[in-house]
């Protein structure tokens, strides 16, 4: 707790039933991790670069910040701001997951959603409601996260990893209370066809690397909101479904080609498919046939 979590002060008041289970898994600016006691346990922390989401999955616990405190039980997550001194007490048998957010990933995804960067801090609400909209959904794509992170029979691909990164983040943005919430729901702007153009270009060329909605936000000038609203007015579909259309037609090149070496799910791992039983669904209803059979047409 002291070398790993940074923490300065851990206590267990009764070791007789002591039992400390702790995992934990760190990605470029976000990581995930687990941790149960058997036992109540008081833990504080300094402050620090980055933003924490508590959800319990047994038991109950508490987040004291500043004298005032938010309980975490399963009707209610906590949101621990950055730069804030804090103790958690953990009552036995509390088991939770925990969501840690870099500061400045946050402040940047922002100002990729907005169009312009914040001129007022980014201040959370520390107690999220499991009611809240979207949390259930947000919640679901954690667990999906950390199933993929804990997996032992193969490293998740980088590219699957850098887009499951910024989901997280934008689900965390737009699931929490914070001081640009109401901002960040407004209408969005308008944009031209050429701009939406722009947009498909850029995918074309870059349908192989993560898409980030800060590398759209950039080429444009303007908010990705406002481009996903465009897309869906334009062109009756959203950035996302465009990015999968073209990276299926180069999954069917590459399956088409092949090497000695060529497979379905490396092909789908590839060209940025997670979850190989979708891709091969996608790839079903896209083309006609399964992505094993377009391989075996190939090598015959």
């Amino acid at each position: 707790m002291f070398a790993y979590y940074g923490a300065t002060k851990f206590d267990v008041p009764d070791t007789s039933n002591f039992l400390g289970q702790s995992y934990h898994a760190k990605l470029e600016t976000v990581s995930l991790g687990l941790c149960a006691y058997g036992t109540g346990v008081s833990v504080e922390f300094p402050e620090s670069n980055f933003v924490r989401l508590q959800i319990a999955i047994a038991g109950n616990a508490a987040t004291i910040i500043n004298g005032s405190t938010t309980e975490i039980c399963g009707s209610q997550a906590c949101v621990t701001p950055a730069d804030r001194v804090n103790r958690i007490e953990f009552g036995p048998d509390f088991k939770q997951l925990f969501l840690r957010i870099d500061k400045d990933a946050l402040e940047r995804k922002l100002a990729a959603l907005l169009g312009a960067h914040p001129r007022r801090s980014l201040d959370f609400l520390s107690p999220l409601p499991d009611r809240q909209e979207y949390f259930e959904s947000f919640k679901n794509l954690i667990s999906f996260t950390a199933k993929q992170l804990d997996s032992t029979r193969e490293h998740p691909p980088a590219l699957m990893l850098k887009e499951l990164e910024q989901a997280l983040i934008v689900g965390f943005l737009e699931t929490s209370h914070h001081s640009y919430r109401e901002l960040l729901h407004r209408q969005p702007a308008d944009l031209s066809s050429f701009q939406v153009r722009r947009v498909e270009d850029y995918i074309d060329d870059h349908w192989n690397l993560p898409l980030a909605v800060e590398d759209l936000a950039y080429m444009t000038g303007i908010g990705s909101r406002s481009i996903f609203s465009a897309f869906k007015r334009a062109r009756g579909y959203t950035p996302i479904a465009y990015l999968k259309a073209v990276r299926l037609r180069n999954a069917k090149n590459l399956l088409s080609f092949p090497d000695t070496n060529t497979s379905v799910t490396g092909v789908a791992f590839q060209c940025g498919f997670s979850n190989p039983g979708h891709f091969a669904k996608d790839y079903q209803r896209t083309f006609g046939e399964l992505p094993s059979v377009t391989l075996a047409k190939a090598k015959h």
